[in-house]
C-alpha cells in the first residue's frame, strides 16, 4: 500500500470518528432536552415537597417600601413584574389587599391568575392600579400625611386562597406556600397632580 493510500485512509478514519463523536453528541443533547425540567423535589420520606413562589424584588414596581404619592391625582400602577417558581405545573393565586387588618377590613383589591408554565421557572407578573377616589380600595377614603398611611399588599400563592378559614380572604391549604410584598403608601395633597397640570 501506498503512503498516499494510507494517508487517504487515515483521513477517512479520522473524519468518520469525528461525525460520530458529533452525532453522538448530538444525540445526547437531545435526550436532555427531552427530560422533564421539572423535576420533583422529594424529602427524605419520598413525597413530594413544594416549593414556594418567590417574587423578582428587582422587578417590582415601585420597589417594596415607603411610597410617596399626591393625593390630588387619580390612580398609580404597581407591579410584580415576575414571579419564580421551580415548581412548573402550579397556577399562582394573586391577591391584592389595601388596608388588610384581618377583621374590620378582609375584602380583595384583585384577584389575578399566572398559568402553569412548561418551559421555564419565571412567569410574567401581573399589575394592580390603585384608584384613589375608588371606594372599593378604600371605603373609609383617602387619608394623608405620614401618620396616616395606608398599606397595599400582594399575595402570591401556589395554592388557591380557602374562603371560610382564617385568615379571612388570605387563607391557603396547608401544602400551599406563598410569597408577598408590600408597600406603605403615604399621600400628600399639598401639590396640584403633574398629570392634571396644564402645559
Amino acid at each position: 500500500m501506498s503512503w498516499v493510500q494510507t494517508t487517504v485512509k487515515l483521513q477517512v478514519t479520522e473524519r468518520t470518528a469525528t461525525l460520530l463523536v458529533l452525532a453522538l453528541l448530538s444525540l445526547l443533547s437531545l435526550v436532555g432536552c427531552l427530560a422533564p425540567v421539572d423535576a420533583p423535589v422529594a424529602d427524605a420520606g419520598g413525597a413530594p415537597i413544594n416549593r414556594a413562589p418567590a417574587i423578582a424584588p428587582e422587578q417590582t414596581t415601585p420597589s417594596e417600601g415607603i411610597v410617596q404619592l399626591n393625593a390630588n391625582c387619580s390612580d398609580q400602577e404597581f407591579r410584580l413584574g415576575a414571579v419564580d417558581e421551580m415548581d412548573l405545573n402550579d397556577v399562582l393565586y394573586v391577591r391584592w389587599f389595601v388596608d388588610y387588618d384581618g377583621e374590620t377590613n378582609t375584602a380583595i383589591a384583585q384577584d389575578s391568575l399566572l398559568p402553569r408554565e412548561q418551559v421555564t421557572t419565571r412567569r410574567v407578573g401581573t399589575s394592580f392600579r390603585l384608584q384613589f377616589n375608588s371606594p372599593r380600595h378604600f371605603p373609609n377614603g383617602l387619608r394623608t400625611g405620614a401618620n396616616n398611611a395606608h398599606q397595599l399588599e400582594a399575595v402570591v400563592s401556589d395554592r388557591d386562597f380557602v374562603s371560610g378559614m382564617m385568615p379571612i380572604n388570605r387563607a391557603i391549604p396547608e401544602d400551599g406556600r406563598y410569597d408577598h410584598v408590600w408597600w406603605l403608601l403615604v399621600f400628600s395633597d399639598d401639590e396640584d397632580c403633574p398629570e392634571a397640570m396644564s402645559p
